[in-house]
């Protein structure tokens, strides 16, 4: 299951949420009014549940009148569904997209990590004692 989702699922005051949704009121009400089988559902098959779609709605992510989809869909749906849902402001937007790749995030660690890889080459390569050809050359040590 999706990092993102699970957090969302124990965000209600029982559970804890761990990052994401931690401090989220609309978060915890929604998710204080899954049911078990809801939870038992989306723990089980991996189904993004009714209720994260109901605080997209109620966060102002996505529009009042939209249909949603009773009973959860899968994630590559939700994903499909923010990537390209036509968002009214700037605001919802970035929300919707900053929710969508954090998702992504999460199924690909390496995505995470892609960036801070490089981070400490040069580092590496002095505390090996590896000089470039002209140092090698000259003879500095």
């Amino acid at each position: 299951m999706n990092k993102v989702i699970r957090d969302f699922i124990n965000a209600d005051k029982k559970r804890h949420s761990e990052a994401f949704f931690a401090g989220d009121k609309k978060a915890e009400e929604i998710a204080g009014m899954m049911s078990k089988n809801a939870r038992r559902k989306c723990q089980r098959y991996g189904i993004v549940p009714f209720a994260f779609y109901v605080y997209l709605r109620d966060s102002g992510v996505i529009d009042g009148d939209i249909k949603i989809p009773k009973g959860g869909t899968s994630l590559g749906e939700l994903l499909d569904f923010l990537r390209w849902y036509p968002y009214k402001t700037q605001q919802a937007k970035s929300a919707g997209e900053y929710i969508f790749r954090e998702i992504i995030k999460s199924d690909v660690p390496f995505l995470s990590r892609a960036f801070a890889q490089g981070d400490f080459n040069w580092i590496k390569l002095e505390f090996y004692g590896v000089r470039n050809k002209k140092e090698r050359q000259a003879g500095i040590s």
